[in-house]
């Protein structure tokens, strides 16, 4: 799936001008030459190419259009894991494959040496799901 912030190569066959380079904005839509802002985020490419192809049927016969991720940055956004709170340097870092919350803690500059309340660490695992845990 497409992302904000991920880069895509637009590419209409026979009409170079038309052919562009562009990010997917953090609303989630792309500005393609000739007809405006196209939806892109949360599609896949093809989806993204068949929405251009359908708007660009008004001025040209026929578009033929191809919509490539050329830099998947959205993914780096969305696999990062927050850590906040008393910690040593509050941070965003990206999440490693079997990364445990003492891994992220000790990351951002291990716990200060003051007792303290209940912690409570919170990971993001998508756009729209959030996934907890509570450390005592």
């Amino acid at each position: 799936m497409i992302g904000p912030d991920d880069q895509l190569q637009v590419e209409v066959w026979r009409n170079p001008d038309l052919s562009v380079s562009v990010p997917v904005r953090p609303d989630g839509m792309v500005s393609v030459p000739l007809i405006g802002d196209v939806p892109a985020g949360g599609q896949t490419p093809q989806q993204v190419a068949d929405s251009i192809e359908e708007k660009l049927r008004h001025y040209i016969r026929e578009p033929q259009v191809t919509v490539i991720v050329t830099e998947l940055r959205s993914h780096e956004f969305i696999s990062r894991v927050r850590v906040t709170g008393a910690v040593g340097a509050p941070m965003s870092l990206p999440y490693r494959q079997g990364m445990t919350v003492l891994d992220a803690v000790l990351e951002a500059g291990g716990l200060p040496s003051l007792p303290l309340p209940t912690v409570r660490v919170c990971t993001v695992a998508t756009a729209t799901k959030r996934k907890c845990c509570r450390c005592v």
